[in-house]
């Protein structure tokens, strides 16, 4: 399986495209997805595009208060590729990396702020929503 996850500056570098907006945004995710077929483009504080074949689904960011975006990125990709080897499908994973990126934002430092599963079910902000998320799917 590839899979390409981009932010929106490495975006725009690779396409060529000024990204101002969600249209620009799929626009690039369009070019990208001719070269590989499972893409994620993080837009920090508007969430992320992901695209799969032609398919395309933004999932909005969760509303938390920052600390520092330091590592958000890493815990991304992180749990993303753990997830994907774990068997979830592209998009469930996408999910719970944009819950682990959310969560780690409200912690200061990098790896300091990155949660396991079980403190992400107990977060104080995005504790419930995960549940039910989690247990939806």
């Amino acid at each position: 399986m590839n899979v390409l996850v981009v932010n929106e500056i490495e975006a725009e570098a690779f396409t060529g495209i000024k990204i101002q907006d969600l249209k620009d945004t799929r626009t690039c995710i369009k070019l990208l997805l001719e070269r590989c077929n499972k893409t994620v483009i993080t837009l920090g504080e508007k969430g992320l595009l992901i695209g799969e074949g032609s398919q395309m689904n933004h999932i909005p960011a969760h509303t938390v208060s920052t600390v520092s975006t330091l590592g958000a990125g890493d815990a991304f990709v992180g749990v993303m590729a753990a997830e994907l080897c774990q068997g979830a499908d592209f998009e469930k994973s996408a999910q719970i990396a944009n819950y682990a990126a959310a969560a780690s934002v409200t912690g200061s430092g990098a790896q300091t702020s990155y949660l396991t599963l079980e403190i992400l079910l107990e977060h104080p902000v995005l504790g419930e929503s995960f549940q039910q998320w989690h247990q939806m799917s």
